[in-house]
């Protein structure tokens, strides 16, 4: 199992009448809920651990299992970090290079997917794929994946527009208008939004 997966512990039938049941992950935490999931840390190494339940009845006997006969082996899943990291403002049409470095996981980084609002990001399952050039306003994050399959999330870094009270607005490119009939008429506008998030679009009719 890949660190930071859910891993399902249950007991089957469901006990009924016990003083207190307690799952033990092996890692030093534990569960009292019979039906639950646990997520392993991360390491440097891969590590394994030995999950015990113990069941305690109202006359305090007890009944202790292993979960298996042998060890739940928690392979490391890869750590990213992106940079610039933060909140990122800018005002304007604008570019930036994100960078994405990758620490822990056990195997050698096979993938990087990345998402954010720019249309053409870094084609996915991509293993040199590590930096993207961008030019929009938004949210940005990046998936890294190893050899074993685990996959780790970067942080996130937003992009805000920030020009303070001289922040350029869209520039109109185009304009337009027709009639289609005697009671019917057409109007087209084009404009350049300079890569600006356009929050609302507002007709005013004198």
């Amino acid at each position: 199992i890949c660190a930071g997966e859910s891993m399902g512990f249950n007991v089957s039938p469901t006990p009924t009448g016990y003083e207190s049941l307690t799952w033990e992950f092996g890692d030093g935490l534990d569960s009292n809920d019979p039906n639950t999931t646990y997520s392993y840390p991360n390491n440097d190494n891969i590590a394994q651990y030995n999950p015990v339940l113990t069941i305690v009845n109202p006359n305090g006997c007890f009944a202790t299992a292993v979960i298996q006969a042998s060890p739940v082996e928690v392979i490391p899943a890869p750590v990213a970090l992106l940079s610039p990291a933060g909140t990122l403002l800018d005002c304007g049409p604008f570019s930036a290079t994100l960078s994405a470095t990758v620490s822990t996981g056990f195997g050698s980084t096979t993938n990087y997917t990345w998402s954010g609002p720019t249309m053409s990001p870094p084609a996915p399952n991509c293993a040199s794929c590590d930096t993207w050039n961008i030019n929009m306003y938004g949210t940005y994050q990046v998936v890294v994946e190893n050899s074993n399959g685990c996959q780790g999330f970067s942080n996130e870094v937003d992009v805000f527009q920030n020009c303070g009270s001289g922040c350029q607005g869209p520039t109109l490119v185009a304009s337009n208008s027709s009639f289609i009939d005697c009671a019917t008429g057409q109007a087209n506008i084009q404009y350049n939004p300079y890569n600006y998030n356009i929050l609302s679009e507002t007709w005013i009719f004198p």
